[in-house]
């Protein structure tokens, strides 16, 4: 802890650095202070236990801690480099929450491995293997997650937040919904976390088992800390008897527990420094294809957005198969923009749904605090997108080939490069108004009305190239077609990229 928080005078030269340092945090929601002017410092091998009542901000306090969130103003530091936009400084802390950020429809073993690409762990199967024993989930690691009772989820979340290895461990209620002996495994490995070397944020509100634990207390009441004081020096029955007096005495507005003084902190909200420059390029095409295999994998197991999509498609095909009068109209001649549309409007149904498994247990919180830059993230998100749409874009292609009777000309692969090239952009439109919807009360009802001003380039181009090559037109007609929708594709892949860390950052 701070000298200013812990009232102690300055620390000896020969203390080991501090791995973990706050200054001055602040916190508001709405106007509303949750975190107001913290300040503590942590050494390898020391535990804080921070106690306080339901509101004191002792959640948002790990998730500032953690980097899931950024201060209005004040720093974290993680070893002493910026927590915030430093990528090297998240790989080195753990964070177990209310929730445990992990995906039901993976297994246990699914989840660790998609966390250690995201982390970029080389003995990635051998940790995990470690990890699960330790936890003593070893005999269920293929089991769906979505199968555990909570204290397992608890137990493997644990298993995640060690998985890599950190020197920062923030734990927050761990001991929420675990049954004796699911507290006692737990109880195990927390014991062994002081080991000298890690630095570990525990918040509790059970009082004796925080104080075993613990090297420091901390009460937090109205964002602050009123009270530090050591561990040694309580016994349970005195801290209960501080603790309810500190709490009573500082949210009557008495004097009991006076705050710690914060330290004046920068501006910490704004744009964090470039990320991608702090990760390899191999190590940066793996996080990406992480996202993209985890989601293509959730969807193989759900196939919630594969199904309406398709059911889509077909039903476009069939419906406007039988309302055409082929003697009045030719199908070959409004193929095209059909098809587009089609495309289109599919897409939109399982586009919409992009980030609705990661909201599952705050999986997307978990992954936001992991060492993979934000524009990795996105094109992990937009190749998963790329390759559904481009699935049910070929399903489309043969219902319509089928029902239309269409001749696909001298270039079908010309004309599949096209609807590519076209998909992508409006994959990678897509996925970034998808994360900016999900937050907002209409939700998927407003991705439409953001998306669709924007696609009419795909849809205009798309289907003025679909029209020339199935009426059997040179190829080099729709090279202006395909330079038009690659550099649209580019532009919006580019575009994501830069704009989805300040669409996902809180």
């Amino acid at each position: 802890m701070t000298d200013t928080a812990s009232g102690e005078g300055p620390s000896p030269p020969d203390l080991p650095s501090p791995l973990l340092e706050a200054r001055g945090l602040v916190r508001s929601y709405a106007g509303a202070p949750a975190v107001a002017g913290i300040d503590l410092t942590l050494r390898p091998g020391e535990v804080l236990c921070v106690f306080g009542p339901n509101g004191a901000g002792k959640t948002t306090l790990l998730r500032l801690l953690g980097g899931g969130l950024r201060p209005d103003r004040g720093e974290v530091r993680v070893a002493g480099s910026p927590l915030t936009g430093s990528l090297a400084a998240r790989a080195r802390v753990g964070v177990l929450s209310h929730q445990t950020f992990l995906y039901g429809h993976l297994t246990a073993r699914e989840n660790l491995r998609f966390y250690a690409r995201l982390y970029g762990l080389a003995d990635a199967e051998a940790r995990i293997t470690e990890r699960l024993d330790g936890v003593g989930l070893g005999a269920r690691a293929d089991d769906r997650v979505s199968s555990f009772s909570r204290g397992m989820r608890q137990r493997l979340g644990l298993a995640r937040t060690l998985l890599h290895d950190p020197d920062v461990v923030l734990l927050d209620e761990p001991y929420t919904g675990l049954d004796p002996h699911a507290a006692a495994v737990l109880r195990r490995v927390l014991e062994a976390l002081r080991d000298g070397r890690r630095a570990v944020v525990l918040v509790t509100h059970n009082l004796s088992q925080g104080l075993e634990l613990a090297d420091r207390v901390a009460i937090q009441v109205g964002g602050r800390f009123v009270h530090v004081a050591e561990a040694r020096a309580l016994d349970p029955a005195h801290l209960e008897a501080l603790y309810h007096e500190v709490v009573d005495s500082t949210e009557a507005g008495g004097a009991g527990g006076a705050p710690a003084p914060a330290v004046p902190g920068p501006e910490a909200r704004g744009r964090s420094p470039s990320e991608a420059s702090a990760v390899g390029l191999g190590a940066y095409v793996r996080q990406v294809a992480a996202v993209a295999g985890k989601d293509l994998l959730q969807e193989l197991r759900t196939r919630e957005r594969t199904i309406s999509m398709a059911a889509f498609s077909v039903l476009v095909g069939v419906l406007f198969n039988y309302a055409i009068d082929p003697t009045v109209v030719r199908p070959q001649n409004i193929a095209a923009g059909l098809l587009w549309l089609t495309i289109v409007f599919g897409g939109v149904l399982g586009i919409g749904r992009t980030f609705q498994l990661e909201a599952e247990d705050g999986a997307f919180q978990g992954v936001l605090m992991s060492p993979a830059p934000r524009d990795a993230l996105y094109l992990g998100k937009t190749l998963g997108n790329f390759v559904l749409l481009l699935g049910v874009a070929l399903l489309v292609l043969a219902v319509f080939g089928v029902f239309f009777d269409l001749d696909f000309g001298q270039s079908p692969a010309t004309l599949l490069g096209l609807v590519a090239v076209g998909s992508l952009g409006f994959v990678a439109l897509g996925t970034l108004l998808a994360a900016v919807s999900t937050g907002t009360a209409l939700g998927e009802t407003l991705l439409p009305v953001l998306l669709f001003p924007l696609l009419v380039p795909v849809v205009i181009y798309g289907a003025g190239g679909t029209g020339r090559l199935l009426a059997d037109r040179p190829v080099s007609e729709v090279a202006g077609t395909l330079r038009m929708l690659g550099a649209f594709a580019t532009l919006a892949v580019g575009a994501g990229a830069v704009l989805f860390r300040f669409v996902v950052e809180e």
